[in-house]
C-alpha cells in the first residue's frame, strides 16, 4: 500500500454513504418544512354538456366553470416554524454525527495503515532470525557429524528453528490481518492501479 491514498476512497465507506444519505434527507427535511410556511394555491376548472332534460332549466346544453382558492396556512402558534428549527437542529445533529463518522474511518484507516507496516517490518526481522536459526542448526548438525558437539546442541538449535518458524507464521499472519483490516477501513475494491483514478 503506498503512501498518499486519497481520502475519496473512504466515500465508498457503507457507513460513511449512509451517514451522507442522512444529511441530504435532513436538507430536504428542511425544505419541506420550510414550504410548509407557504400558503397553497388551488385552481379547478370544468366543462361540460348538459342532457335534453336540462334544457327547461337552461338556455344552453354547455355548462363551463372556473373556480379558485386560495388556502392559507393557519400558524398554529408557530407549530410551522418550530417545524423547521427541529428540522435545522436534526441537520446540525447529523452534521456532527458525521464529522465524527470521517474522523473515526480516518483513524481506522490510520491505525490499519500503522499496523500494517508495523507488522511488515517485524516480519523482515523474523525473517533474518529464522535464517540465522537455520545456519545454526546447519552449523550444530556439522559440529555433530564431526564429534566437536552432542546431540543436545543439535536439538537445542532445531527448537530455536521451529520456534523461528512459528514466530514468523504469527507475524505473517498478524501482517495479513492487518491488511484485511486497512481493505475494510477504505471500504474495499482498491488497488494500487486505481488509487489516482
Amino acid at each position: 500500500v503506498g503512501a498518499g491514498l486519497p481520502s475519496e476512497l473512504l466515500l465508498r465507506r457503507p457507513d460513511l454513504a449512509a451517514s451522507e444519505a442522512r444529511l441530504v434527507a435532513a436538507a430536504a427535511n428542511i425544505a419541506a418544512a420550510r414550504a410548509a410556511l407557504l400558503p397553497g394555491i388551488s385552481l379547478s376548472a370544468g366543462a361540460g354538456v348538459g342532457s335534453a332534460a336540462l334544457l327547461a332549466l337552461a338556455d344552453t346544453t354547455r355548462t363551463l366553470s372556473i373556480s379558485a382558492s386560495v388556502l392559507q396556512k393557519i400558524f398554529d402558534g408557530g407549530r410551522l416554524r418550530a417545524d423547521v428549527d427541529i428540522q435545522r437542529s436534526r441537520q446540525r445533529e447529523l452534521v456532527e454525527s458525521h464529522r465524527r463518522a470521517i474522523l473515526a474511518a480516518l483513524k481506522e484507516v490510520e491505525d490499519a495503515l500503522a499496523n500494517g507496516v508495523r507488522d511488515t517490518n517485524q516480519e523482515a526481522a523474523e525473517r533474518e532470525i529464522l535464517a540465522e536459526a537455520e545456519r545454526s542448526l546447519r552449523l550444530a548438525e556439522l559440529r555433530y557429524r564431526e564429534g566437536a558437539d552432542g546431540l543436545l546442541t543439535v536439538l537445542l538449535a532445531q527448537r530455536t528453528l521451529f520456534a523461528s518458524q512459528d514466530q514468523l507464521a504469527l507475524t505473517r499472519l498478524a501482517r495479513l490481518t492487518a491488511a484485511v483490516n486497512l481493505y475494510k477501513a477504505l471500504g474495499g475494491g482498491w488497488s494500487a492501479g486505481r488509487a489516482g483514478n
